[in-house]
């Protein structure tokens, strides 16, 4: 939701984009992931802010510059991490790559074309089966 918002980076900054501080008044929830056993990382999960104003161009520009394989591996590797419970130490175990970068290709960081083909590739048999739990 953050990245389609006027207020992510106007003159009027919410608390969120300027320092983390949590929006009061916002309907969201803390993700936490693990990598290597160790805490890397905390975000939310933002639903619902009472600061939310949809910005176009920035929605336009975040969604339209991606490639179609660049989309599909972000929605394969939340559907995995979210959906299924797998971790992104196992998904970078399989895949080849580091648990972090695994998870910053999760949320949106580009992937490249070659990389984002093996994701796709070798992760696939993973939708059919059971999560493997992971700390959230």
């Amino acid at each position: 939701m953050c990245w389609d918002c006027r207020n992510a980076a106007n003159p009027f900054v919410c608390s969120w984009a300027r320092d983390l501080t949590p929006v009061e008044g916002w309907n969201a929830y803390k993700v936490t992931y693990v990598i290597d056993g160790k805490y890397n990382d905390c975000t939310y999960c933002v639903e619902e802010c009472p600061h939310f104003i949809r910005d176009e161009k920035r929605e336009s520009v975040i969604m339209v510059e991606k490639e179609p394989w660049e989309k599909a591996v972000c929605e394969r590797l939340r559907e995995l991490y979210f959906g299924k419970n797998v971790s992104f130490e196992r998904i970078g175990e399989i895949v080849g790559n580091s648990p972090k970068t695994v998870a910053k290709w999760a949320y949106g960081t580009l992937c490249p074309e070659s990389s984002a083909k093996r994701v796709l590739e070798r992760t696939a048999f993973l939708l059919e089966q059971q999560g493997e739990g992971r700390t959230v």
